[in-house]
């Protein structure tokens, strides 16, 4: 759980809450810990802090330009021709 704080406030700085420290307005706050996510709760719970969802694309496509798109120039190559040779007189 991710939030963002809207007020700096004094909490818990270790599980347990034994230190105090004061996190400040605007600080983003990643609670992987079970007391972490407790606290983090009790944040969004009092009104000082928000949940900050973040949203991941789940595929990404790849767009390859087709020729001649984008300024790219299409270059094509013609197949050398067989050298002919002379008839002999």
């Amino acid at each position: 759980m991710k939030i963002t704080m809207l007020q700096s406030t004094k909490g818990a700085a270790d599980g347990s809450g034994s230190t105090t420290r004061i996190y400040a307005a605007g600080e983003e706050m990643d609670a992987k810990l079970p007391w972490q996510k407790v606290l983090a709760s009790a944040f969004v719970d009092a009104g000082v802090a928000e949940e900050t969802k973040v949203v991941a694309p789940t595929e990404t496509k790849v767009s390859t330009p087709e020729p001649g798109e984008l300024g790219t120039e299409v270059k094509t190559e013609t197949a050398p021709q067989p050298q002919r040779r002379k008839k002999k007189r």
